[in-house]
């Protein structure tokens, strides 16, 4: 069945934090749309209609882990479509103190589908694997992920012509890549401090770095990034993160089963948008 929702951000500019409103078990919880994570989590007890389990599981965040009990709920989105989904259950997360009651996993809900995340018009959806093509009005650049039985969303990205593996996050608010590999560009200004969902901290004021990225041919040039002191290795080996400061304009298409990763452009809005820049600024000259 597929699965859509609207999605809302902290800040219109930024999109720092995308969240979703959904139901678990019939009662409204706002949650982060995350595909940094690779399950579904949930903190607020008021939701669960069942008792936890004795069994324990980890749950491992960016740089903390913590025990957690497995539960299956009735996950719907605001049309309706309902589905059972397990989420980790954890007994408290700093997201709460900002109305947040868990996390949505995009693949996790998918479950072997494929996931659509529009950045653009502010949505997203499963569905069964689609073909997609280029044609005047939509800039596709098409690659692979990296094959993991994990459920990560992790693709292949090239950084001074060598392919380097990282993982596609919408949680993180910028990009970081392995501080080994970044050390020698130039430097920008201090990132701010970042902490994941158990509240360990994963950034303190780096200076950021600028680097040249190439995402399935798509490039990005002296974009800053984060220096990230070790390497993750929470499912699958990453050398860092790509952010919401390079999704936010873009359309994502991921396809885990079928090892496809897409990013796309919608080339009319882009053109649009550098049309209006251009006006404003003929506009300030006469």
């Amino acid at each position: 069945m597929q699965f859509e929702s609207v999605i809302q951000y902290d800040d219109m500019q930024s999109k720092a934090n995308p969240t979703v409103h959904v139901l678990v078990n019939g009662k409204s919880a706002k949650m982060m749309l995350d595909t940094g994570a690779n399950v579904n989590v949930l903190w607020n007890a008021s939701l669960l209609d069942e008792s936890l389990g004795p069994d324990s599981h980890r749950l491992d965040a960016h740089v903390a882990s913590a025990d957690s009990k497995t539960l299956t709920v009735a996950l719907a989105d605001d049309r309706g479509s309902a589905l059972r989904q397990e989420f980790y259950v954890v007994p408290d997360s700093v997201l709460a103190a900002d109305g947040y009651s868990g996390i949505v996993s995009p693949q996790a809900v998918a479950h072997g589908s494929a996931v659509v995340i529009d950045f653009e018009k502010n949505c997203f959806f499963t569905s069964s694997p689609f073909d997609i093509r280029s044609d005047k009005d939509l800039d596709v650049h098409r690659g692979a992920t990296i094959p993991n039985p994990y459920g990560v969303m992790g693709i292949p990205v090239e950084l001074d012509g060598k392919k380097i593996p990282l993982v596609v996050d919408t949680g993180a608010s910028v990009t970081t890549i392995l501080a080994s590999l970044v050390d020698a560009k130039p430097q920008g200004q201090k990132s701010a401090r970042a902490i994941d969902l158990l509240g360990a901290e994963i950034v303190q004021g780096e200076n950021m770095r600028f680097v040249d990225l190439d995402i399935n041919g798509k490039v990005f040039g002296s974009h800053p990034v984060v220096p990230q002191l070790a390497i993750h290795d929470k499912g699958i080996v990453a050398f860092g993160f790509i952010g919401m400061d390079i999704l936010k304009n873009h359309v994502i298409y991921h396809d885990g089963t079928n090892k496809v990763f897409i990013l796309l452009t919608r080339e009319r809005a882009a053109k649009h948008i550098v049309g209006e820049r251009r006006g404003s600024a003929d506009e300030s000259t006469q």
